[in-house]
């Protein structure tokens, strides 16, 4: 009869290991299921985000391409200031021309100019996007700048005897 106990509490033992191991092993599977679906949302909604910038970011750089005023004349600032609040993601807008922004919505004309470094990178469809910039706003250390409008694409060309070839505005916004 002992041999009939000790079996049974083997089996009860058994069964309660096998038990608590099955639910920690279901429980693990269901919680990594969670957490790729939140961490799938969490991508999802990031790119979302981001598609909502990028669109924001065009839409006010085609705005300020259409603009027919003198560049960095008063009118033309108002109208840089007016669309610098109609677009969430815009924290400024102004007239680059080569890597020298010349005048800002925020700051009007800037002297002595404030020179852009480097090249940035060009999007698909035609935007200059520069990254991490050193920024003209007094105190602030880094913006991203992102120009469109000047089709020769000079930036590309540094030491091009292209150069000589006058160089078209183009416009800046800083993204918030």
């Amino acid at each position: 009869m002992e041999i009939h106990k000790k079996f049974t509490l083997i089996c009860m033992a058994g069964s309660v290991v096998l038990g608590v191991g099955l639910t920690l092993g279901i429980s693990q599977v269901i919680w990594l299921a969670s957490a790729s679906i939140r961490i799938e949302t969490y991508a999802t909604s990031l790119l979302n985000h981001a598609e909502k910038v990028a669109e924001n970011l065009t839409k006010a750089l085609d705005e300020l391409n259409k603009l027919t005023s003198e560049s960095c004349a008063p009118l033309d600032l108002e109208s840089m200031k007016l669309i610098s609040c109609d677009y969430r993601f815009i924290k400024d807008s102004g007239r680059i021309i080569g890597n020298n922004v010349v005048c800002s919505a925020m700051w009007g004309n800037i002297s002595p100019v404030f020179h852009v470094e480097g090249e940035g990178q060009l999007t698909k469809n035609d935007a200059r996007l520069w990254s991490g910039t050193s920024s003209y706003f007094p105190g602030a250390t880094k913006i991203d700048i992102s120009a469109k409008g000047s089709p020769s694409l000079l930036h590309h060309l540094p030491h091009s005897p292209l150069m000589s070839v006058p160089r078209r505005t183009q416009f800046l916004c800083d993204i918030a």
